[in-house]
């Protein structure tokens, strides 16, 4: 059975992925953003915008499950996954270069003389 346009069971399929998506991905990517401490402006600025055009494509595609309109849904769900892929690339590289900042000396598997 499909859910009819505004129906209740429209309205739970539109929560539920807004709040998988909205909540996990967003929880995830600011974890990450938490942890990659660099002084890299440009990228948190890059990273602040790519979660802004993450949540619009989120609520398009939310819109587009509540109105059970496959062309706004084809305009969210694209938009929500570049979206993504640019924030994850940001953060790699803030990863990246706080991992080359902060290496310690040594290997893991060097052991010290006696």
């Amino acid at each position: 059975m499909i859910p009819r346009p505004g129906s209740p069971a429209a309205i739970l399929i539109a929560s539920d992925h807004s709040a998988f998506v909205g909540v996990m991905t967003n929880l995830l990517l600011g974890l990450i953003a938490a942890v990659a401490t660099t002084r890299d402006r440009t990228a948190a600025t890059l990273e602040r915008l790519a979660l802004a055009v993450l949540n619009l494509g989120l609520v398009v595609f939310v819109v587009g499950l509540v109105a059970d309109s496959a062309e706004i849904k084809r305009i969210g769900a694209p938009t929500m996954g570049t979206a993504i892929l640019v924030a994850v690339a940001l953060l790699g590289w803030r990863l990246w270069q706080a991992r080359s900042t902060h290496e310690p000396e040594g290997t893991p598997l060097e052991v010290a003389p006696a």
